[in-house]
């Protein structure tokens, strides 16, 4: 009959009016690290709304994840989901550090490029970071020996890492070690 919450009306006979009510659900997004990137989605939604909430990352960041209470609930930038209760979500981003690579990449075999290059930088104890690879023409040249298998590596190849301690030795799938404000990278990439 309404759905106004005010419903005015003639009184000529008995009537039997019943007020029904839709739950909602608030939802906040923010950035860490808030220099990373910037949100947008966020707000009060009906109960059963299907919501999007979407991360830009700022110059000199890449978007990561989206999460909840720490656990991750997105990869994607742009997250929807049907909303059944208040949520808090963050968008995570790193700062990409860029890793240039001269004289520095040797084809192992067939398949595996050996890569070593210098990030400058200073890196403390559990910063997440991207390191973008920027390769080249060489690594072009040595992808067309290879038999033809598509490589993703032609022109940038992106990995993102987690620092488990400061200075020091520092352990991943691939070998890391920091000297100071230094991190040396040696690395085999597979072209499959």
């Amino acid at each position: 009959m309404s759905n106004n919450a005010v419903y005015p009306f003639t009184v000529n006979a008995d009537r039997y009016l019943v007020a029904n009510f839709v739950q909602t659900f608030n939802v906040v997004t923010s950035a860490s690290p808030i220099a990373g990137g910037s949100t947008s989605g966020g707000g009060t939604y009906n109960s059963g709304s299907s919501v999007t909430v979407a991360a830009a990352a700022n110059a000199g960041y890449t978007f990561v994840n989206w999460t909840e209470d720490g656990l991750v609930v997105s990869v994607l930038a742009s997250y929807t989901f049907d909303v059944g209760a208040n949520r808090v979500l963050v968008a995570n981003f790193v700062p990409v550090v860029l890793v240039s690579f001269p004289n520095a990449i040797k084809q192992v075999n067939q398949l595996d490029l050996l890569i070593k290059g210098i990030a400058p930088g200073t890196f403390s104890e559990n910063t997440r970071i991207k390191l973008l690879y920027l390769i080249g023409p060489t690594l072009n040249a040595l992808n067309q020996k290879d038999t033809g298998t598509a490589c993703d590596l032609l022109d940038d190849f992106i990995r993102q890492i987690r620092i488990a301690r400061g200075f020091g030795e520092l352990h991943f799938t691939e070998y890391y070690r920091l000297f100071r404000n230094v991190k040396e990278i040696q690395q085999t990439l597979n072209c499959q």
